[in-house]
């Protein structure tokens, strides 16, 4: 025999398992799955599995990523209106941090700006979860909001690409 013609028996054979591979058949189904309430007496049980732990009892992941902080700065002022303008720059990975207590209605309004137009900020409530609107993949860059509620509010300035250098200006004024 030639060997062309054992490459296409060959070649034959492999397309027809392909195809026959393909073919729709019956596919068993090892539970049933109840749609209401009276199929769930008729249902296959499923094997019994192992009680998840509470969730305050599930330990952090360990790959959880959390941001080094690189300025940790609270902003404190005196009697009256708060207008701050506050230079720094930050590395990526990293975070600069500046807290300040609000009372519930005070206006704070925030502007970053740099060179770069690489910095952005996000704000942590009193609850530490981001303010709707300022979460960090947002990359805001101007927000202005009625505080929701007394405590410790915190702004973070992160890169959105490399290092920034930025201008943070805060306002805190009241209603």
């Amino acid at each position: 025999m030639s060997k062309q013609f054992i490459n296409t028996i060959a070649g034959m054979l492999l397309i027809s398992l392909l195809i026959s591979a393909c073919q729709p058949g019956t596919v068993e189904s090892p539970t049933t799955v109840p749609t209401n309430t009276a199929q769930a007496a008729t249902a296959t049980a499923l094997p019994p599995t192992a009680t998840p732990p509470a969730t305050s009892e599930l330990p952090a992941p360990a790959d959880a990523y959390q941001p080094k902080i690189h300025v940790d700065q609270p902003i404190r002022f005196a009697v009256g209106p708060l207008d701050l303008s506050q230079e720094g720059s930050v590395i990526r990975g990293e975070r600069d941090r500046y807290t300040l207590s609000l009372l519930s209605s005070e206006i704070l309004s925030v502007v970053i700006s740099s060179l770069e137009g690489n910095a952005s900020f996000s704000i942590l409530g009193p609850d530490q979860n981001p303010l709707p609107g300022t979460e960090e993949y947002k990359e805001t860059i101007q927000w202005s909001i009625i505080a929701p509620a007394d405590g410790e509010y915190a702004i973070l300035v992160a890169p959105t690409r490399g290092n920034a250098t930025y201008t943070l200006k805060v306002q805190v004024s009241a209603p």
